[in-house]
C-alpha cells in the first residue's frame, strides 16, 4: 500500500483561497479539474489517487468551493475552456498546497498502538467509496442487484410491509437507468453541459426529467454553504459526494469525482430506493443491511465456489445445517488447510466523520466477527460451531471429516468494507482486540481472516492466472504467502509503503493479475453493457 506524501504551504485564509479561484474562474477551473482526474484514471485503470499537490483529499475540497462559486454566481459551465497560463498554474498549485497543509493535520510525535490504528482507521474512511476496479465495481452491483435479487426477491420482499415493499420491488428492475447515467459521466471526463441535449437520443428521453429527480440532487443540495465547507478539515473524513457522485446546476450534470462515479454501487442504490420511504438512521441501516445480506452472501458462496473450481487441492462445500434451525458459515474450502468464509454485511457507521475514533473501529469490527448485542460476542458465532465440531455433530463431520486439532484451519470474514490495513498487526490484535474475547473467540481469533469482497475477487482472478500460466495455487496456499508478511515486526515494506490486505498484496506481486476478469463477473459486465447499449441507443 503506498502512502502520499504531501507537498504543502502554509495555508493563509479561507477568503484569500476563493479569491484566487475566483479570479482564475470557477468554471474553467472546475472543468480542467475534472480533465486532470479523468487522465489520471485512464492512466492508473479507473483509480483516482493522486499525488502530492493534487490528490483526492484536496480534491474533495477544492471542487465544493469551485461549485458553490459557480452557484452563487450563476456561471456557464458551457463556455470553451481557456489553458491556464504558467502564472495562474502557479497561483492553483499554491491553492492546492495550501488545502494540503489545511488537511495534513497529523502528529509527527511517536504513536502509540492505539494512535496508530486510529490513524489507520481515518484513512480508510477517506478511502472508502473510491472505485479500485471501474468494471468489477459494475459486474458486482449487476450480480447482486439484478441477479441475485431476482433469486432472492420474494423472500426478502416478505419481511417487510407494503410500505418497504413498494421502493424494494421496483427500483432494481430500473437499474441501469442508473448506471447508464453514471457510465456517461463517467466516460464524459465528469461533466454534460447540456443533458437534454446529450440524451435526446436515448430510449428514455421521455422519462429523463423524472429520472433525473430520483438519481441527482441539485448541486446546492449537495455542496453545502460557506460555513460547510470551511470547517475542513474538521469533518474531512469522506467526500460529500460519495453518497451523492452525480449533481445537477441548471442544465449540467457535473460529477465533482469521477472516481466515486462507479463505486460501492450496490449500498448507494438500496439507500436511494429507501430514502423517501424510510427515516435516515437505525432503521433503514437495518433494511439495508438485511436486503443486501441475502444477495451478498450467495455471490460469496459463488465466488469461493468459483476459486475451488481453479484450485490445485480444494473441494467446494456449500453452506449446511447444523441442526435445531442453525446454519453452518456461508462456504468451505476443503483442501490441506481448511478454509471457513462467514458474509457479513455491516457497512461503516455513518456520518463517517462522527465515527473516526478508535472505539468506533472496534465496534465496527465486533459487528462484522458477528457480535449481536444480548445473544453473542464477536467471534463467538464461529466458536460456537467449531465447539459442535469438537462435539463430532453428525452433519459436521460427515462434510469435513472428524475433529482433528493439529489440522490447520483459516476463519475468514468477507465484508463489502476494506478493513483498515492494521486488522492484522499482531500488536493491534494482541493489546486491542484480543483482551476483549471470550476465551472460545480468543482461540479462534488466531486463525481468524478478515477482508473485503473486492479481496476474494482477487484471490479468484490470481488463481484463474495461475492456472492459465500452468502454476498451482490455492485459496489457503495465498493466504498463508500473504500470511508471511504479518510475522515481522512493523507496518513498513518501505519508507513509503505499509504492509496490506491480502488483495492489495496480490496486486503487488503479481500485476498481471490486473488484467484477469473471471467469467463469473465477465458475464455480467458483458450483460450490463448490453442492457445499457439497448437502453441509450435504441429509441
Amino acid at each position: 500500500m503506498n502512502r502520499i506524501t504531501f507537498s504543502s504551504e502554509p495555508f493563509t485564509s479561507w477568503m484569500q483561497v476563493r479569491g484566487q479561484l475566483k479570479q482564475l474562474g470557477p468554471a474553467r477551473v472546475l472543468r480542467i479539474l475534472l480533465e486532470m482526474v479523468h487522465h489520471h484514471m485512464r492512466a492508473n485503470q479507473g483509480v483516482f489517487v493522486g499525488d502530492a499537490v493534487h490528490n483526492f483529499i484536496n480534491h474533495a475540497i477544492v471542487v465544493r468551493v469551485l461549485l458553490r462559486q459557480i452557484i452563487d454566481g450563476n456561471l456557464d459551465l458551457a463556455q470553451p475552456v481557456a489553458l491556464l497560463s504558467d502564472a495562474e498554474k502557479r497561483v492553483f498549485l499554491s491553492v492546492l498546497k495550501q488545502l494540503n497543509d489545511k488537511a495534513n493535520t497529523e502528529s509527527s510525535a511517536s504513536p502509540s498502538v492505539a494512535d496508530m490504528v486510529e490513524k489507520a482507521w481515518r484513512l480508510t474512511l477517506r478511502h472508502r467509496g473510491r472505485s479500485r476496479s471501474p468494471k468489477f465495481e459494475i459486474a458486482r452491483a449487476w450480480i447482486l442487484l439484478r441477479r441475485k435479487w431476482k433469486e432472492k426477491r420474494e423472500s426478502i420482499l416478505s419481511m417487510y410491509d407494503a410500505k418497504i415493499q413498494i421502493p424494494l420491488s421496483v427500483a432494481f428492475d430500473s437499474l441501469e437507468h442508473g448506471l447508464v447515467l453514471n457510465f456517461a459521466l463517467y466516460h464524459g471526463s465528469g461533466l454534460v453541459s447540456d443533458v437534454g441535449r446529450a440524451f435526446e437520443q436515448v430510449s428514455f428521453a421521455a422519462q429523463l426529467d423524472s429520472l433525473l429527480d430520483w438519481y441527482v440532487p441539485p448541486a446546492d443540495a449537495v455542496v453545502g454553504d460557506w460555513s460547510d465547507i470551511e470547517s475542513f478539515p474538521g469533518v474531512g473524513l469522506s467526500s460529500v459526494f460519495s453518497e451523492n457522485p452525480i449533481v445537477r446546476i441548471g442544465k449540467a450534470l457535473i460529477a465533482p469525482d469521477p472516481s466515486l462515479l462507479l463505486a460501492d454501487l450496490e449500498d448507494r442504490m438500496v439507500r436511494r430506493a429507501l430514502r423517501n420511504f424510510v427515516e435516515e438512521g437505525a432503521k433503514r441501516e437495518e433494511i439495508a443491511r438485511t436486503m443486501l445480506g441475502y444477495v451478498f452472501e450467495s455471490y460469496v458462496q459463488d465466488l469461493v465456489a468459483a476459486c475451488c473450481a481453479f484450485s490445485t487441492d480444494e473441494e467446494y462445500i456449500e453452506e449446511f445445517e447444523v441442526g435445531a434451525g442453525r446454519d453452518s458459515p456461508e462456504a468451505f474450502a476443503k483442501g490441506p488447510v481448511l478454509t471457513i468464509f462467514e458474509a457479513k454485511t455491516t457497512r461503516f457507521m455513518r456520518p463517517f466523520d462522527a465515527h473516526g475514533g478508535l472505539s468506533d473501529f472496534l465496534s465496527w469490527l465486533r459487528k462484522i466477527a458477528g457480535e449481536r448485542p444480548g445473544s453473542r460476542g464477536a467471534l463467538e458465532q464461529g466458536a460456537r460451531f467449531l465447539s459442535l465440531w469438537k462435539s463430532s455433530s453428525t452433519e459436521i463431520v460427515s462434510r469435513l471429516g472428524a475433529w482433528d486439532p493439529s489440522s490447520p484451519f483459516y476463519y475468514v470474514i468477507v465484508s463489502p468494507e476494506d478493513p483498515p490495513f492494521v486488522t492484522h498487526w499482531s500488536e493491534f490484535r494482541a493489546q486491542l482486540w484480543r483482551p476483549s474475547l471470550e476465551p472460545g473467540a480468543r482461540e479462534l481469533d488466531a486463525r481468524t481472516i478478515f477482508m473485503s469482497i473486492r479481496d476474494l475477487e482477487i484471490i479468484l482472478c490470481t488463481l484463474q492466472w495461475l492456472k492459465d500460466e500452468g502454476r498451482p495455487g490455492s485459496i489457503h496456499s495465498l493466504l498463508g504467502e500473504w500470511l508471511q508478511q504479518w510475522n515481522s515486526p512493523g507496518l513498513r515494506i518501505s519508507h513509503d509503503r505499509v504492509k496490506s490486505g491480502i488483495g492489495d498484496f496480490l496486486l503487488g506481486k503479481s500485476p498481471a493479475v490486473a488484467s484477469v476478469m473471471p467469467a463469473l463477473l465477465k458475464s455480467a459486465f458483458d450483460e450490463f453493457m448490453d442492457q445499457t447499449h439497448g437502453l441509450a441507443f435504441t429509441r
